[in-house]
């Protein structure tokens, strides 16, 4: 530096920084930001990729809703073609107006009084016509209707039946009087909400459990005034959904006990398991005319009988005729029911191995059927349940009847597995007063078989008991007769078939 004439040298002049950071912790710095930076890049790299592969995911998840989309619509359409072609032609089974106020009004009772003639003695009819008409006057009274309804509920005797009773009998007479009824029920209902009040109950427990005539009769009203809007206008909608959820849950498996189905539409309803079912196709004969085209009725080989029968015809008959020979009589419990760890197993057509079944014929419980209920004057025939063979698939047992006012004899052949020959029965008798003897003639039975009669006159029964080869347990003839002029039945319980009764 030159300050005027004169020169000064300062030196050298070092600058240093003012940073606490070492050289190290530089670099360490640097490092650490570097590695940052390239987990950085990972993460992004690593989230671009899964961001892709779930682009992709969700792709095929929604081709795949879509498709099952697609392939429920499609479903949907075929369902609701069959339903619609299943209800055509359906008729709706409106009652008339009669029959239909008589159900609400009367349930249970098919000949109610107030359907029939007054029937009271020639002397006293012009006396009770009399008195009815003095009362019908008192009725047509509000006043007095009221207190005559009040007074009746105040009464401890009277019970929920003769309440309900009541409020049938009068809106019966006052059903041609809407108007007047609906007053006297105005003023019932409003009764019957004070009196709810003051008793503190909810009020959802209103009109729930019909404790009073008011209630019974607001039951009644709105059973007369919703005929005509039924029968017109909302019936048929109705009865149409009603047949085509019923029709849609049949198409599977249908839990005969708990009512739990394959197609509930609730979910509490709904069967868990899987079950392994097909569908078969029943070719059924009219009841009623034979010669008409046999009835083509879906069924699954899953369903019991009284299921494939409620299909069939409503469960309107309970047996059914296999071609023109035996009776075939199906039902959910017989001789052949499968019990497994003390749970009984309801038959099914599965139960019955059959896959394609004949035409049917459902017939109807006849108490004169020969099958049924026999007198002894001509033949009787005794199908028997052995071998786990249901009645009918297998041989058969069949007693034949040679009679001459029953002083003569009668022969017992039997045709059956596990017996190679026959027996016969022949009757020594004196006018069936004193006993028969049974000679047995049979090979592979190694015992014996034994007659007990317990007779008075054969006025009473008597009693087979069989100890054979081949039969585990025993069975029984049992005679209920009045002199013989009626009929006997068979009760079989071998080879683990017990108590088996024929049905009427």
């Amino acid at each position: 530096a030159r300050v005027g004439g004169i020169e000064f040298s300062p030196g050298v002049v070092h600058i240093t920084s003012d940073s606490p950071l070492s050289s190290t912790a530089i670099i360490s710095i640097t490092g650490a930001g570097a590695l940052l930076i390239f987990f950085i890049v990972i993460v992004l790299i690593a989230y671009k990729r899964k961001s892709r592969e779930s682009d992709l995911t969700l792709k095929r998840l929604q081709m795949q809703m879509d498709n099952l989309e697609s392939r429920v619509a499609l479903e949907c359409k075929e369902d609701i073609h069959e339903l619609t072609s299943d209800l055509d032609g359906v008729g709706i089974p409106f009652l008339d107006y009669r029959a239909y106020t008589m159900r609400v009004l009367f349930p249970g009772i098919e000949e109610h009084p107030v359907l029939r003639d007054l029937e009271v003695p020639g002397y006293r009819q012009e006396q009770v016509e009399k008195g009815l008409k003095l009362f019908g006057q008192l009725i047509n009274n509000k006043v007095f209707l009221l207190s005559f309804i009040r007074t009746l509920e105040s009464q401890r005797g009277f019970s929920m039946r003769d309440r309900g009773n009541v409020a049938s009998l009068i809106m019966t007479m006052l059903q041609s009087k809407l108007e007047y009824a609906t007053d006297v029920l105005k003023h019932l209902l409003s009764d019957l909400i004070d009196r709810n009040l003051e008793s503190k109950n909810h009020p959802k427990l209103l009109l729930r459990r019909t404790e009073s005539v008011a209630e019974k009769m607001l039951t009644n009203w709105f059973t007369f005034l919703l005929h005509k809007f039924l029968k017109e206008c909302a019936g048929e909608p109705l009865f149409s959904l009603f047949c085509a959820i019923k029709q849609q849950m049949e198409k599977g498996p249908i839990d005969s006990i708990t009512g739990e189905a394959r197609y509930s539409l609730s979910e509490d309803k709904l069967i868990r398991q899987q079950i392994d079912y097909k569908t078969l196709v029943v070719n059924c004969i009219h009841p009623d005319n034979e010669k008409s085209p046999e009835i083509q009725v879906k069924v699954l080989n899953c369903d019991t009988i009284s299921q494939v029968k409620e299909k069939i015809l409503d469960a309107i008959y309970k047996n059914w005729r296999q071609g023109r020979g035996q009776r075939t009589i199906l039902m959910d419990e017989d001789l052949s029911t499968k019990i497994e760890s003390d749970w009984k197993r309801l038959n099914m057509l599965t139960h019955y191995q059959h896959d394609f079944l004949p035409p049917l014929r459902l017939i109807g419980s006849d108490p004169c059927d020969p099958c049924i209920r026999l007198d002894l004057s001509e033949h009787f025939q005794v199908i028997t349940e052995e071998q786990g063979r249901y009645r009918g698939a297998g041989p058969s047992f069949q007693v034949i009847t040679e009679e001459q006012g029953l002083a003569e004899h009668f022969q017992v052949i039997t045709e059956e597995q596990g017996l190679s020959e026959h027996f016969q029965v022949i009757t020594e008798e004196q006018g069936l007063s004193e006993h028969f003897q049974v000679i047995t003639e049979e090979q592979g039975l190694s015992e014996h078989f034994q007659v007990i009669t317990e007779e008075q006159g054969l006025s009473e029964h008597f009693q087979v008991v069989t100890e054979e080869q081949g039969l585990s347990e025993h069975f029984q003839v049992v005679t209920e007769e009045q002199g013989l002029s009626e009929h006997f039945q068979v009760i079989t319980g071998e080879q683990g078939l017990t108590d088996w009764t024929p049905q009427e």
